[in-house]
């Protein structure tokens, strides 16, 4: 029952740090495919005198992806109904010519001010509209909502894994005498000390799984393809079984790493 008692004292720490970490991860996985999509549904538009050479406008600024020219007919297309004919032409003459801008990646304020500049160093470009109210206000939260999960991830890490570095301190005090006698007979510090991280392995191993499994059902679960769904977001995004390994890996060397610091510590 003590032996029981004393792994849960170190799996619990293990799988808090392990939750925030994969939420993290399906948190920052989900917000990329998020942001993707509104690069895909997000454009800028710009005016210039004349016709120019999209290829080498695009090409120029690197975080642009194509440019395409708008047809003046589209333009004038939704007011030119009740208008005269020669009007419309006159219009049709005067217009510039408009282009539509599709982006590479999604950018933030100050990256949509830099693609603005850029393009305005056309001397045939005479305005660019880049939405950036809207646009900015979307990032915005997103950067936000980002940045408080990984705050608080942080912060439980932080003491989940001083939680894990009592309990390993708990354990060399148990296994003491055993470790002062092989020390006696000259075994070396990482041998003594071996059923420490034989201990943190096994419990590295326990909490990785159990996690895994928590994200690997949670994401078949209905309300959360649900609530997922109307976000028109795939739900396999929650977990993916490269997450299993890392997570794995996570635990191992924070284990370890808890071993090592209350190894050094005793030695002193």
């Amino acid at each position: 029952m003590k032996s029981i008692k004393s792994h849960i004292s170190l799996l619990l720490p293990l799988l808090a740090i392990l939750f925030g970490l994969q939420f993290v991860i399906s948190f920052e996985r989900v917000v990329n495919f998020f942001e993707q999509r509104l690069t895909q549904q997000y454009t800028m538009v710009f005016a210039a005198q004349n016709k120019i050479d999209t290829l080498k406008v695009a090409k120029s600024i690197k975080q642009i992806d194509t440019i395409e020219h708008i047809d003046k007919k589209t333009i004038l297309a939704d007011f030119s109904k009740n208008l005269p004919a020669e009007l419309v032409n006159s219009l049709k003459q005067d217009l510039p010519f408009f282009y539509t801008v599709k982006l590479d990646n999604f950018l933030g304020s100050d990256g949509l001010e830099r693609v603005t500049k850029d393009l305005l160093k056309n001397s045939d470009i005479v305005n660019v509209e880049s939405f950036k109210a809207s646009h900015n206000q979307t990032y915005e939260l997103l950067s936000l909502v980002q940045l408080a999960f990984e705050l608080f991830v942080g912060i439980l890490t932080f003491i989940s894994f001083m939680l894990v570095y009592k309990q390993i301190v708990v354990w060399e005090l148990e296994h003491s005498e055993r470790m002062q006698i092989m020390a006696l007979f000259g075994a070396p510090v990482m041998l003594r000390s071996g059923v420490l991280y034989k201990l943190g392995f096994v419990n590295a191993i326990i909490a990785a799984v159990v996690i895994s499994a928590v994200f690997h059902y949670a994401k078949d679960v209905a309300l959360v393809t649900s609530a997922l769904g109307v976000l028109d977001i795939e739900h396999g995004l929650l977990f993916k079984m490269q997450d299993f390994f890392f997570m794995l890996g996570f635990a191992l060397v924070t284990v370890f790493l808890a071993v090592s610091l209350v190894i050094f510590n005793s030695k002193e």
